[in-house]
């Protein structure tokens, strides 16, 4: 799905992209979790539009030499991610399991 940083920035553009990336990063940050349910509304607010229009601004603006020059980067991120991803499931299944 992500085998190209271009590819990942026109996911970050879309509808699930926006809202996986949103919830990912919010519910991890404790900086978010401390506002109130409206600051939170309005943080939310402003994300879901402006993710969209940055995702455009690289789509027209950026150099396909430069999507070209970082997919080797790119590649070896995604792998990472995917590491973190399985272990993360792995120690949930874990620590379920020892229990």
């Amino acid at each position: 799905m992500f085998d190209s940083p271009d590819k990942f920035i026109i996911f970050l553009g879309s509808t699930q992209g926006i809202g996986w990336l949103l919830s990912f990063v919010q519910e991890r940050s404790s900086l978010y979790q401390k506002l109130s349910p409206s600051g939170k509304q309005f943080v939310n607010g402003l994300l879901c539009v402006g993710l969209p229009l940055l995702a455009l601004a690289a789509q027209l603006y950026v150099p396909p030499e430069f999507w070209i020059t970082i997919n080797p980067w790119f590649a070896a991120l995604v792998v990472g991610m995917g590491v973190w991803l399985g272990s993360q499931v792995g120690h949930a299944v874990d620590r379920k399991l020892i229990k």
